[in-house]
């Protein structure tokens, strides 16, 4: 089941923990292709965990390719990290007031969130 775009706050599938895999899974796929144990093996997870978290890539639109039997990411590097799903950051307030002071784009997202928080 794919997970909605319109949804406010982040993929409840996504733990920190799936992150970092799937952060480490984005890298080495960008930075040459791999074979299925290579990554398994570099993701200290199952085989089913594997293909989940291709399938989770595949929502996101991170285009990963198999060419006889081997993974990479079709495209940069920068393209899939902004569509890769970050884990809650257990931030409060006080640190959101804070991130807000910027004026990158992540910072403006941050600032429209905290707005509609506190209307």
């Amino acid at each position: 089941m794919p997970f909605p775009r319109n949804r406010q706050g982040p993929d409840p599938r996504v733990s920190s923990r799936r992150a970092a895999r799937l952060y480490h899974l984005v890298r080495a796929l960008s930075a040459g292709s791999h074979n299925r144990p290579q990554l398994i093996r570099q993701g200290r997870a199952g085989m089913r965990t594997f293909y989940r978290d291709l399938s989770l890539l595949a929502e996101y639109k991170i285009d990963v390719r198999v060419s006889s039997g081997r993974y990479r990411v079709a495209g940069p590097l920068k393209d899939a990290l902004d569509r890769l799903p970050f884990p809650p950051p257990k931030l409060s307030f006080g640190d959101v007031m804070e991130l807000i002071k910027g004026r990158g784009a992540a910072h403006a997202k941050l600032r429209a969130q905290l707005q509609v928080l506190t209307r």
